[in-house]
């Protein structure tokens, strides 16, 4: 069902011309978005924030899907500056293509959706991100698709996560080849995904961010997975 209030916003696209997927995130309740600005500022903001760190969802950092603070920066600025927090709550956004302002090198082999729920912090957010992601791909021809489940939790509990896996590996110092032991010093979770045989063995009986939860941390995932298995979302739990 379109929604009419949200698409007499200037922000928002009209319905026309949606591509497959765009339809598919439609179905799912998301609303094309007109691309927002990644400003130069919104670099040095990130940076600030997590000192560049950027998340991947693969062991390979140069294989995974980054997580670029600069797109949230400057979502969550236009989020404020067009006064969207007047519209009905939660906004559930879609779009294509890269930022307008984004510095990386174009891939020809990426394929780059955005889907977005601003709004609520509630579990159910997440678990209808994954579905519609999941739907998306079905929907391309992807088969047997199911997710796998990790959590590093809040702030604290990254803390305590990182302070247990920085120990351990400081244990096998001597043992990490030279290249490893400087890997260690700038992002020792990227040893979780070294190829060197030390690294692999070390991170099979490496401790496991799921056992370093917040009680907080820990309600939210067992609420995300419950929601999972009500929208029949087939997962798996990984503790690597």
């Amino acid at each position: 069902m379109k929604n009419n209030t949200r698409l007499e916003h200037p922000k928002y696209v009209s319905y026309d011309h949606l591509d497959a997927v765009g339809e598919a995130a439609l179905f799912y309740g998301f609303t094309s978005l007109s691309l927002p600005h990644i400003h130069p500022n919104d670099s040095s903001d990130a940076k600030r924030i997590s000192d560049g760190e950027i998340v991947v969802d693969h062991d390979d950092h140069a294989l995974g899907a980054s997580v670029r603070l600069e797109e949230k920066i400057a979502l969550i600025r236009l989020y404020e500056r067009e006064k969207m927090g007047s519209l009905p709550q939660p906004l559930m956004l879609y779009y294509k293509t890269p930022f307008v302002g984004d510095r990386r090198k174009p891939n020809n082999h990426e394929v780059h959706h955005g889907l977005e729920i601003i709004g609520a912090d509630k579990p159910i957010a997440e678990a209808i991100l994954i579905q519609a992601a999941l739907g998306i791909l079905a929907d391309a021809g992807e088969k047997d698709l199911h997710i796998e489940v990790n959590s590093i939790g809040d702030k604290e509990s990254l803390a305590r996560f990182t302070r247990e896996i920085t120990a351990y590996y400081r244990k096998f110092m001597n043992e990490l080849p030279a290249t490893c032991r400087q890997t260690f010093k700038t992002d020792v979770f990227s040893l979780l995904g070294c190829d060197h045989e030390i690294c692999k063995k070390l991170a099979v009986d490496c401790p496991k961010s799921i056992n370093f939860l917040s009680e907080k941390s820990r309600q939210h995932f067992k609420e995300v997975l419950e929601y999972l298995e009500t929208l029949g979302v087939p997962y798996s739990i990984i503790t690597r």
